[in-house]
């Protein structure tokens, strides 16, 4: 949406950067110290902000890529990271082809991405 591109082929992506971020800095003390830079002096500021770079993004625009979205409907980032981007996708009217596959742990995303990945840019590239 950003950059203006005309697709988008994505994998259960961390949405609510903010969130995710506190989630990973509780055991990583590296993230913790970025994080900590990112957000600055005031933390649910940041939070906040980083949370709402994407949704913004969405809100804003008046002009979308074609979206194709993979997700397992048991992975964590579905509930937590999805569910947002949708609704607000929703709110302005924009189309999502979505791919749910059955699996739940996210680390089997790259698994299960692949083949629809490779599906879709058979279906995309002339």
């Amino acid at each position: 949406m950003k950059y203006h591109l005309g697709t988008a082929v994505v994998a259960a992506p961390q949405i609510l950067i903010g969130d995710y971020l506190i989630e990973k800095s509780k055991k990583n003390d590296a993230i913790k110290s970025a994080m900590d830079r990112m957000f600055g002096d005031n933390r649910s500021k940041g939070q906040r902000y980083y949370n709402n770079k994407i949704l913004n993004l969405v809100k804003m625009k008046t002009s979308y890529p074609d979206i194709f979205f993979h997700i397992g409907k048991g992975d964590f980032h579905y509930e937590q990271h999805f569910q947002p981007f949708w609704k607000e996708c929703l709110r302005n009217d924009i189309t999502i082809e979505l791919n749910v596959q059955d699996y739940s742990d996210h680390s089997l995303t790259g698994t299960y991405f692949q083949p629809y990945l490779l599906k879709k840019l058979e279906n995309l590239l002339p």
